[in-house]
């Protein structure tokens, strides 16, 4: 009988433990599945070097605009106060300095551009090339330097950087060739005193040697040529791109109330100042603002059109420097100068009885 007791109590017993087993069987499974459910709503958005591009972004980034279809040498930086046709083209420029030793570990990064900025991808990714710093405050980029190329697809925007540029930032143990110049890492070199070398090789084995380059700062911009379709605006026309914690660049769009009452560049033209005849001498000569203002053309002169000289505000001339640019209104000028002259004009509700206004320039201008 007591063997009878013990037999039921030990079939009791892996009755037990069969369960708690399916028990915790099934618990497993249920984790896994929601695991799986929760890495299918919500993918990994990890993004190459995680934030150290967006922490390299520096105040050096600006927006530049210029009129549709106008050439490199009429970017103009934003102040985002002033607002700018809705029909400009836009420059983001990013600029960044990268901490020496960054690309130690890989030759690209990443970013998540701001949420405001959305150029359409759809039709392939948009690229182009990764410039040094030297040239960052100018919209042209007239001499450029190219240091690395990057793709912008959806929101990511991807920094791969020339290896020569790489190396010089990440520093450490490198090879150099017989004259002397760098020729990559260590790992791929000799050192010296090998046989090759004594009979005057010159490859980077032969005649190479280990030496030790100190990591340097990489400072450099990425430009995302864009238009006012390609941001997030609000009410006001304005658009706030927020590139990091501490940089945030604003650009204005202008409304179309505004746009219907005045030109901000209406009158702009590229002109050569005319040597008068009593002045053979190229000195400088200072000119008032008013006296380059338009001089009037009488009313209907010729038979139809209104006199656009009496409407107009104000005159500004600025002159153009040696990098293209067109610097601060000014009122001196050389012959020769290449100058821009923009008139502001309103024309008050009624005031005009004809879609065509005239008014001339001032005969010591030429157009070039």
């Amino acid at each position: 009988m007591n063997r009878l007791f013990e037999t039921a109590r030990k079939m009791l017993r892996d009755n037990r433990r069969r369960h708690g087993l399916l028990g915790l069987a099934t618990v497993a499974g249920a984790v896994v599945a929601v695991a799986c459910a929760v890495a299918l709503m919500y993918p990994a958005h990890a993004i190459t070097g995680g934030d150290t591009l967006r922490n390299a972004i520096n105040e050096d980034s600006s927006v530049f605009c210029r009129p549709a279809g106008a050439d490199d040498g009429s970017w103009v930086k934003t102040d985002g106060g002033s607002a700018v046709a809705a029909t400009s083209e836009l420059r983001l420029r990013l600029a960044f300095t990268l901490p020496a030793g960054t690309l130690a570990k890989g030759t690209t990064l990443q970013y998540r551009v701001p949420t405001s900025v959305h150029p359409d991808t759809s039709a392939g990714a948009v690229k182009g090339d990764v410039f040094a710093s030297p040239t960052a405050g100018d919209p042209s980029r007239s001499g450029a330097n190219a240091i690395g190329s990057y793709s912008l697809d959806g929101d990511v925007l991807t920094l791969s950087f020339n290896e020569d540029v790489a190396l010089a930032n990440a520093g450490g143990a490198q090879a150099t060739s017989a004259s002397g110049s760098t020729v990559g890492s260590a790992a791929a070199s000799a050192t010296a005193g090998d046989k090759d070398a004594a009979q005057g090789g010159d490859s980077a084995q032969a005649g190479g040697a280990q030496v030790v380059v100190p990591a340097s700062d990489l400072s450099g911009y990425v430009d995302l040529d864009l238009g006012f379709g390609d941001l997030t605006c609000d009410e006001s026309g304005q658009a706030t791109i927020d590139l990091n914690d501490v940089v945030s660049l604003k650009v204005a769009k202008a409304t179309e109330e505004a746009a219907a009452t005045e030109s901000e560049d209406a009158g702009a033209a590229a002109v050569s100042v005319e040597e008068s005849e009593d002045e053979a001498s190229a000195s400088v000569r200072p000119m008032s603002l008013m006296a380059a203002a338009p001089a009037a053309v009488p009313a209907n002169a010729n038979g139809d059109g209104i006199d656009l000289t009496q409407y107009i505000q104000s005159v500004t001339v600025q002159k153009r420097n040696a990098n293209s640019q067109y610097g601060d209104p000014t009122t001196e000028f050389t012959d020769g100068d290449y100058v821009k002259t923009t008139i502001k004009y309103q024309i008050p509700g009624g005031g005009a009885n004809s879609a065509r206004a005239t008014t001339r320039l001032p005969t010591r201008f030429q157009m070039a």
